[in-house]
């Protein structure tokens, strides 16, 4: 076995002062059924609650902290449910369902996921890709270094979260996300209140902004309903980039720092891509400099949708559309 030398700040004997471990899983009921776990506080593993393959297992009043991976993990899991619980200092993300079937995640405290020391590709403080019938409802999410709630899938309901402090160590990013590959993506955005999207430009070329939204719609998203939202101090309050026959209706995008919303058409796409958008009662209020609606395309069309009986602020800035294709 190898040594550790430790030296400690203020040069005294370490003995009774430090303290190290790792163990891969906390609570491991992987491929197991209908089992609750309550009541436990579960610290410094590699994965603080692995739930993966399981059936009907509920997870709730649990703590779950300074976890290596995940804080809690139910890869594949079927008609699952994490309530009531506190995940903090995940080094990736706070809780993972990816593939998950008939799954609940809701009113639980999600801290500081994708912080803990150097940058780590951390996909959310919530991660429910490629998902099928998941709702995530009335859960409190604070600094997460990506993105806060990533959902794609089948009937993805996203509804009533506070996220606060989204994006604070990776870029190109938003509070909530989505995205297809191949099929549509019918995901309900709604209710939530989003507030601090902040961005880093670390490592990116020198006339490079930060990249940090509210609500992002990237690649190919199509059947979303993003409504009754509010989105303060993003980067852009919604980022449509490459992505169709969305709903936004009813959202108030407050204050953001480069516009309320921007469609993106680029060579990520085609010409067209962008399509069938539609934009209705929503209320704007951009800062100054900043349009209401930025239209962008790489071609020589900005036909991406309609816009109807929407309020918009000309308390600081009265242009409302700002639009540029072809080359850019």
């Amino acid at each position: 076995l190898g040594k550790l030398y430790v030296w400690t700040p203020d040069g005294k004997r370490p003995e009774g002062r430090i303290e190290a471990g790792y163990v891969l899983q906390g609570i491991d009921i992987r491929t197991k059924s209908y089992i609750t776990i309550d009541g436990l506080r579960i610290e410094k593993m590699g994965t603080g609650i692995d739930s993966s393959y399981s059936d009907g297992v509920i997870i709730r009043n649990v703590a779950v902290a300074d976890s290596h991976v995940n804080g809690i993990r139910s890869h594949a899991a079927r008609n699952g449910l994490i309530e009531y619980s506190t995940i903090e200092r995940s080094v990736r993300e706070g809780i993972w369902v990816q593939k998950a079937t008939s799954f609940e995640i809701r009113n639980n405290s999600i801290q500081s996921s994708g912080t803990v020391g150097t940058p780590k590709r951390s996909f959310g403080a919530i991660y429910a890709e490629h998902g099928n019938n998941i709702l995530i409802r009335k859960n409190n999410i604070f600094d997460s270094g990506y993105i806060g709630i990533y959902g794609m899938g089948t009937s993805i309901d996203i509804f009533s979260n506070y996220i606060e402090n989204s994006c604070t160590v990776l870029d190109d990013c938003g509070a909530i996300y989505t995205y297809v590959v191949n099929s549509p993506n019918t995901v309900n955005i709604s209710q939530n209140i989003i507030v601090h999207s902040i961005g880093n430009s670390f490592g990116r070329p020198s006339n490079t902004l930060s990249a940090a939204q509210g609500i992002y719609l990237d690649n190919m998203a199509n059947g979303t309903r993003v409504s009754g939202n509010t989105i303060i101090d993003a980067d852009y309050g919604i980022q449509v980039h490459d992505a169709h026959s969305n709903v936004f209706e009813g959202n108030v995008v407050y204050g953001n720092r480069r516009g309320s919303v921007w469609l993106q058409e680029d060579q990520y796409g085609w010409r067209g891509v962008i399509h069938d958008n539609t934009f209705t009662n929503n209320q704007f209020f951009p800062l100054p400099a900043t349009p209401a609606l930025l239209l962008t395309s790489t071609y020589d069309s900005i036909e991406f949708g309609s816009y109807t009986r929407n309020r918009y602020s000309s308390l600081y800035n009265a242009e409302i559309i700002q639009q540029t294709y072809g080359k850019m």
